[in-house]
C-alpha cells in the first residue's frame, strides 16, 4: 500500500479533474484509475446493490487477464447473487469495506461455480469491496482485484478513502442524468462540473445542506457554488437560475 501522503495527493488530484471534467465518462476512467491505483488493483468493478436500493448497470474497468465476453457478461450478472464479497453487501447494509476472505469467515463461502468462473476469467481471489450508499443514489459497491492478499493496513486506508470515493461517484452520477439535457450554449458552456450538479439539486428542490450533505462537502462551499452559477446565468435567486439553464438547454424544460 501506498504511503498515506502519496494517497492523499493522488486523490486531491484526481478529484480536482473529477470536478472541473464535464463528460461523465472521462471522470469515471479518473475515478476508477485512481481506485486501481490507491488499492495496487489490476481489475475492478462498479456493481449496484438492488438488494439495498441501488439501481443501473454493472461495470468493469481494469485488466482482466482471460476475457471471455459472455463467461463476463454471465458472471457480472451473477455476482450480486453468487459472488459472496458482492452477495455480502447487496444483502446487509454493512458500511464497512469488507474483503473476499473477511466475508468468508462470516460464513459467506465462494462457491464451486462462483470459484470456477474467477479461475476461467484468470483472476484471483484476493478481492476488497468498498461500499458506497449515497443519499438519493441508491447503493453501490466498488469490488477491486489485486495480485496480492488485501491487509488489514489496506482495509483501513479503503475506509478512510470512502467519503471522497462516496461524494465522487455521486457527483458523476448527477452529472450522468445532466448529459441528456440538451446542448450547451451561451453562458451556460462556462458552468463548471460542479456547478452543473449543483444546479440541478438545486432545480429539484434541495436545500444547501441536503447538498452538501449528498456531495460530502461544506454548506459554505454549495452557497460559493449559487453565487458563480447566478452570475454566470445572469440570474437572482434559484427560479430565474433554473428558468434561464433550461432556455439555455442545460437542464431538460418538464413536460
Amino acid at each position: 500500500m501506498a504511503d498515506i501522503n502519496a494517497l492523499r495527493a493522488l486523490w486531491l488530484s484526481a478529484g480536482a479533474e473529477i470536478l472541473h471534467e464535464t463528460n461523465p465518462l472521462i471522470g469515471r476512467q479518473i475515478l476508477q484509475d485512481a481506485l486501481l491505483r490507491s488499492l495496487r488493483a489490476y481489475a475492478g468493478s462498479r456493481v449496484p446493490l438492488p438488494g439495498i436500493g441501488g439501481s443501473g448497470t454493472i461495470g468493469v474497468f481494469g485488466e482482466y487477464p482471460a476475457i471471455d465476453p459472455e463467461l463476463l457478461k454471465m458472471a457480472t450478472e451473477q455476482a450480486q447473487t453468487d459472488h459472496p464479497l458482492i452477495a455480502y453487501h447487496n444483502t446487509i447494509a454493512d458500511p464497512a469495506v469488507m474483503t473476499l476472505e473477511r466475508v468468508g469467515e462470516l460464513g459467506w463461502q465462494l462457491s464451486e461455480e462462483a470459484a470456477d468462473v474467477i479461475e476461467r476469467l484468470g483472476m484471483r481471489t484476493n478481492q476488497i469491496s468498498l461500499p458506497i450508499f449515497v443519499p438519493g443514489n441508491g447503493a453501490a459497491t466498488y469490488a477491486l482485484v489485486s495480485e496480492d492478499p488485501y491487509t488489514e493496513r489496506d482495509i483501513n486506508t479503503a475506509m478512510q478513502l470512502l467519503p471522497m470515493i462516496s461524494g465522487l461517484d455521486a457527483h458523476l452520477a448527477l452529472l450522468e442524468l445532466l448529459r441528456p439535457a440538451g446542448t450547451l450554449n451561451g453562458s451556460a458552456q462556462t458552468l463548471t462540473a460542479r456547478e452543473q450538479v449543483v444546479l440541478k439539486l438545486l432545480a429539484e428542490g434541495s436545500t444547501a445542506n441536503s447538498i452538501a450533505a449528498k456531495l460530502r462537502i461544506s454548506p459554505r462551499t454549495v452557497h460559493k457554488h449559487q453565487e458563480n452559477l447566478y452570475r454566470k446565468l445572469g440570474a437572482v435567486d434559484r427560479l430565474s437560475a433554473v428558468l434561464r439553464a433550461q432556455q439555455s438547454g442545460l437542464l431538460a424544460t418538464p413536460p
